[in-house]
């Protein structure tokens, strides 16, 4: 009896209907006895790359945890995952750190191969925010976007003294842009790679 890409109830389901049909007055119980290993690949800016035989019903967070998590200047963001030569599914980390969503952290089979990039985009936020520190952001992501996944401003934040640092490889010193959050068109500010924000904090 083929019971491949069953979950398990589905399977139990239909064994019993089965059993029932072929061998009538008899009632069956039905338990995993073993899980089988697969064979996944690990790539790119994992702490330890290779190959990995992990349980069958193993997903990719579980992966990265056994790989020893992603390296300084791996994608936290655009986890592919590899089947057959294309990507079936991109996994952002982020969404279930920071929010709880699993929606992507598929369950691996045999002969998948899961690749971490370098990161393409990364600013550093600081000041009077809930989580400073240093983020990756998608390439349309803005000002909102990463607000939100600092938590939020502090209590004490000074919306209309808001700055970004921003170094530009054909001059010798970075240039000061200053943003007043507290009007909506200027939340939707475009980001740049290497940006630092720093947000005032109202004194005493």
């Amino acid at each position: 009896i083929s019971i491949a890409g069953m979950s398990f109830s589905e399977a139990s389901e239909y064994l019993k209907t089965r059993v029932s049909r072929q061998m009538i007055g008899v009632e069956i119980g039905i338990s995993v006895g073993r899980l089988r290993s697969i064979n996944v690949f690990v790539s790119g800016e994992a702490q330890i790359s290779g190959m990995y035989s992990v349980s069958g019903l193993s997903n990719v967070s579980q992966l990265l945890y056994v790989a020893g998590g992603i390296t300084d200047i791996g994608s936290l963001r655009n986890i592919q995952i590899r089947r057959a030569n294309e990507i079936i599914a991109t996994f952002d980390l982020y969404e279930l750190l920071a929010r709880g969503n699993a929606e992507n952290d598929i369950r691996l089979q045999s002969g998948d191969v899961v690749f971490i990039p370098t990161i393409k985009k990364s600013v550093y936020v600081d000041g009077a925010i809930r989580r400073p520190g240093k983020y990756e952001l998608k390439d349309k992501e803005v000002m909102s976007d990463l607000i939100d996944l600092a938590g939020g401003f502090s209590n004490r934040a000074y919306l209309k003294q808001v700055y970004i640092e921003r170094y530009d490889h054909d001059s010798d010193v970075p240039s000061i842009i200053n943003l007043d959050l507290t009007d909506d068109e200027q939340m939707d500010y475009k980001i740049s790679d290497g940006d630092i924000i720093r947000i005032a904090r109202v004194t005493d």
